[in-house]
């Protein structure tokens, strides 16, 4: 038999901790569950029971509830939609929960999402302290608002300042790129030589080649130049211009 969950709409209030809680548990048939709720009007517009791959669904929507109107629980794919899902608030911050793993049976791991940087994975610092992935722990019987109060007040302080920093560490590199690519598409302007794209990156080149030299946009703007096997009077061309000219 499939797991079976409670569908339910708030109507005027959060339900109490111990309704909530039996949210998240499933492997009831959906008599018992009718039975134990009946109509309960006071909490919800209507209660019934539907049989649903995703067990966790309504007990990590109540959390996000509880947290406020902010924030939504999505599944983190379809593929693991069973157990791994994103808490996120409107400003962009998110949290992982999901199972504790083969380590932590019985608990609920939740921790920040840190943001990336096209992809790569950021190494966060503030001052000379490295920042781990803040993260915490519950026991998977703990009710979706003593699960968001959790969050409110173990968890959200150390995500908030790890989000600012990744924010402000992505800015930095974004700025970084720009700057890198604007060196060299006015290097490559010079030499009348318009830059290709890498087959790979899929992105402009930032080196180029001409005659026996080659140059190379660094990464946050600044330039590189290497000439090859110059002969003794391009040499001293080259000599020559450097020294009018720095």
């Amino acid at each position: 038999m499939k797991p079976v969950i409670l569908k339910h709409i708030f109507k005027h209030k959060q339900p109490s901790d111990q309704m909530a809680s039996e949210f998240c548990a499933y492997g009831k048939t959906p008599e018992l569950a009718q039975k134990r709720f009946g109509n309960d009007g006071a909490d919800f517009d209507y209660l019934r029971t539907e049989t649903l791959e995703y067990p966790k669904a309504d007990c990590y929507a109540a959390v996000a509830f509880a947290l406020g109107a902010d924030w939504t629980a999505t599944p983190q794919s379809d593929q693991y939609a069973d157990c791994n899902w994103i808490l996120t608030r409107k400003d962009g911050l998110a949290l992982f929960i999901g199972g504790g793993g083969w380590n932590k049976k019985g608990r609920i791991s939740i921790s920040h999402s840190r943001p990336r940087h096209k992809g790569s994975y950021l190494d966060l610092w503030v001052g000379n302290t490295k920042l781990d992935a803040p993260s915490i722990t519950v026991a998977d019987t703990t009710p979706p608002a003593k699960i968001a109060k959790a969050i409110t007040t173990r968890l959200l302080p150390d995500s908030e300042i790890a989000q600012e920093a990744a924010i402000t560490k992505i800015a930095q590199l974004d700025a970084a790129d720009d700057a890198q690519a604007k060196s060299a598409q006015s290097v490559a302007g010079i030499f009348g030589k318009p830059l290709g794209e890498n087959y790979h990156t899929k992105k402009p080149e930032t080196s180029g080649y001409y005659k026996n030299s080659s140059w190379t946009a660094n990464f946050g703007g600044s330039v590189s130049f290497a000439i090859n096997s110059a002969t003794p009077e391009q040499a001293k061309l080259i000599a020559a211009a450097l020294k009018s000219n720095l």
